[in-house]
């Protein structure tokens, strides 16, 4: 996990030679900030392989190689915030919406293609359908790729939130919102975070008459036992009412493009 690499940045002395050993460390399952894979490389040197992939595949889609950040170092520092090129065995591909590969700079979403990819979903054919698609992998992460086919994860389409390498749905959080007696509506999000990856921001409208403040709604969210602290609220914004779309659901996408902080997720 990113966050492992991490508590060795911040907690061994910057003379330490505990991982001088150190041949390879493999990290992902999580986004990482480009700045911390900078810092990771320029005090460990260039040991490191970032993975990128899903369950669904039982593999890895991509790689950024030991090479790849000893490149980022010294002339592409873009390449921090990438998450690499095609794996072994692997078809990794960015598509439009009409399934066509994108050009560089354009975005899409990321698919794969392996001989050992799932079957289904157990007893979820909904859930299959929206994922498995002409025998690909749909992985409803929104990148980027440049013209050497490193790929850069920009966004994700779908609405589930990696805070630290566990996966934490939006409505879990809602859930237990939605009980707190002054929250008319609430809109849960992932937002980059330089050290878990993602956090959990909470967008709430109020009940007519309160006033209760962003700070109070966090404490007593802290207090809440079915919240556990990986699910806490790190950022609760309170708007006059939230962005909905032409049913009425709240728009999430919206939301994002409010409170992303503009880095690229990794």
């Amino acid at each position: 996990m990113p966050t492992q690499v991490y508590r060795l940045l911040d907690q061994l002395p910057a003379d330490s030679k505990a991982l001088e050993t150190m041949r390879l460390l493999g990290y992902g399952a999580a986004p990482t900030a480009p700045e911390r894979s900078r810092e990771m490389v320029e005090r460990f040197g260039p040991i490191f392989t970032q993975l990128y992939g899903m369950a669904e595949i039982t593999s890895i889609g991509t790689i950024l190689r030991k090479s790849d950040h000893a490149l980022a170092l010294a002339e592409r520092p873009e390449l921090f915030a990438s998450v690499g090129q095609p794996s072994y065995a692997v078809d990794t591909r960015v598509v439009d919406e009409d399934r066509n590969d994108v050009g560089p700079g354009e975005r899409g979403e990321v698919i794969f293609g392996t001989s050992h990819a799932m079957k289904c979903y157990y007893r979820d054919q909904e859930r299959t359908d929206e994922t498995l698609i002409d025998d690909w992998v749909y992985s409803g992460d929104i990148a980027e790729v440049d013209e050497l086919g490193y790929i850069y994860i920009v966004d994700r389409k779908k609405d589930l939130m990696i805070i630290g390498g566990h996966n934490v749905a939006p409505t879990e959080v809602e859930a237990v919102l939605h009980h707190h007696p002054d929250i008319l509506e609430v809109g849960v999000i992932g937002v980059p975070h330089k050290e878990w990856g993602e956090s959990v921001l909470a967008a709430v409208a109020l009940r007519p008459g309160s006033t209760v403040s962003a700070e109070d709604i966090q404490e007593w969210c802290r207090n809440e036992p079915s919240l556990p602290t990986v699910k806490t609220p790190a950022r609760v914004e309170i708007l006059d009412s939230l962005p909905k779309n032409a049913i009425g659901k709240i728009a999430k996408s919206e939301l994002r493009d409010r409170y992303w902080t503009g880095e690229r997720r990794v």
